[in-house]
C-alpha cells in the first residue's frame, strides 16, 4: 500500500503505508504505521496527546512491560557501590552512555552534564556517583521528577526543554538522552534544542531503539504508539545529523558482547503485529507484549527440549545455524550515536 503524503522526517514521497490497524497503547486506539524507504524511518499517524497514559504508566509502573526495569534500576542503584557499572552491565543502552563518556570522548569528571528527559532520574544519579558532580537531569513530568529527587537526592530540575533552553545556552559540555528522542512530535526541532544547549566543543549523546536491528519486513519492533511515535535506523540519524550540520558516530557493541551474553531474537516473531494494548479502555493494565522483546527466543522445534544439552542447544548453536534468529553483536536494539557541531 502507498500514501500520497511525504515523509514526516525527510520528506520523501515514497512513504509506503503499512498497516491501518496497529494496536496502540491504549484500547480501542488504533494506529497507521508508514514507513519511509529513503531515510528508512517509520512513524505512527495520528499523533495523539500522551498525558493520560504517561500517568497510567507511572501508577502502574513496576507493572509496565517494558517500563518495570526502570522502576527496578531506580531501586537497585541505591544499593550500588558504583551504580554506573551497574547500568552499564544490565543493559547495553548505558553501556553505550559509559563507554562514550569515559573512553571515547575521555570526559573530565567537572564537565557539565544534562539528562534530558531523566525520568526516574537513576542514570543522574549514577553520574552524580560515578564522580560527574555537575550532572544532573532535567525532565518535563512532576511527578517522575518528585519522584526522583524522593528517592535519589536532589539532581534534577522540572522544565520544559524549550524554555529551559531559552535561559541556558551554551552551558553543557555534555547532553544525554536515553530513549526520549522516539517520543517527541518533531525530533528535528528538539535535536537543535539541545544544541543550543552545547558549549562549542559539546556533545550530544543520543540512544533509541534500533530500526535496523530488526528485519525489513518488521512493521513496529518498538513500544507501542502513541508512546513511541518514531523507529529510527542509522539511515534517520544520519539524515538528522547532515540536515543540522553535524558528525555523527555511532557505538559499536563488540566489546559489550565479549562479556555479556548475546541477545537473540526470532525473526519470525519480530515481524508480527502487536498482540493486544497495554492498557484497556478503563485505564486498566492488560496481559501484553513487551515492545522490546528482550531475549524472546520464540517456539523452539520439540527435539531441541529433548536434548540433555538443551541450553546450550537452545541458546547458542540452533539461534546461529537456524537462520531464524537475530543474534546482536555490533549492533544491539537500541543505537547509541555521538552527535556534533561540524564546525567545532
Amino acid at each position: 500500500m502507498k500514501t500520497n503524503n511525504n515523509c514526516l522526517l525527510c520528506e520523501g514521497k515514497d512513504v509506503k503505508l503499512l498497516t491501518t490497524k496497529y494496536k496502540g497503547y491504549k484500547s480501542p486506539d488504533l494506529f497507521s504505521i508508514y514507513h519511509c524507504p529513503f531515510c528508512n524511518t517509520s512513524y505512527s499517524i495520528p499523533r495523539v496527546d500522551t498525558n493520560d497514559i504517561y500517568q497510567m504508566i507511572y501508577k502502574e509502573g513496576c507493572k509496565v512491560p517494558g517500563y518495570d526495569r526502570y522502576w527496578e534500576y531506580q531501586k537497585e542503584v541505591l544499593k550500588q557501590e558504583f551504580p554506573l557499572e551497574y547500568l552499564a552491565n544490565a543493559d547495553p543502552v548505558y553501556w553505550g552512555i559509559k563507554d562514550a563518556l569515559k573512553n571515547k570522548l575521555k570526559i573530565p569528571t567537572d564537565a557539565k552534564i544534562i539528562e534530558i528527559g531523566c525520568g526516574l532520574g537513576y542514570l543522574t544519579y549514577s553520574l552524580q556517583k560515578s564522580g560527574f558532580h555537575s550532572a544532573f537531569g532535567l525532565d518535563i513530568s512532576q511527578e517522575a521528577v518528585l519522584k526522583a529527587k524522593n528517592t535519589l537526592g536532589d539532581y534534577y530540575i522540572c522544565a520544559d526543554l524549550f524554555e529551559y533552553v531559552k535561559t541556558n545556552k551554551g552551558s553543557f559540555d555534555i547532553v544525554i538522552l536515553t530513549e526520549v528522542i522516539e517520543h517527541v512530535e518533531n525530533p528535528m526541532e528538539f535535536v537543535s534544542s539541545l544544541l543550543l544547549l552545547l558549549k562549542d566543543t559539546g556533545t550530544i549523546i543520543m540512544t533509541t531503539p534500533n530500526k535496523s536491528f530488526f528485519p525489513d519486513k518488521a512493521v513496529w519492533n518498538t513500544d507501542l504508539p502513541p508512546v513511541h511515535c518514531w523507529w529510527f535506523s542509522e539511515d534517520s540519524i544520519h539524515y538528522m545529523a547532515k540536515s543540522l550540520g553535524l558528525n555523527c558516530s555511532f557505538t559499536d557493541f563488540t566489546q559489550y558482547y565479549k562479556t555479556h551474553t548475546k541477545l537473540l531474537y526470532n525473526s519470525d516473531f519480530c515481524v508480527q503485529l502487536a498482540a493486544d494494548h497495554i492498557f484497556d479502555e478503563k485505564g486498566k493494565l492488560t496481559q501484553s507484549i513487551d515492545g522490546s522483546l528482550s531475549s524472546n527466543y520464540g517456539i523452539l522445534p520439540k527435539w531441541i527440549k529433548k536434548t540433555k544439552i538443551y541450553k546450550v542447544i537452545s541458546r547458542e548453536l540452533y539461534p546461529r545455524f537456524s537462520g531464524k534468529f537475530i543474534v546482536s553483536g555490533t549492533r544491539t536494539y537500541s543505537l547509541c550515536v555521538l552527535l556534533t557541531k561540524k564546525d567545532r
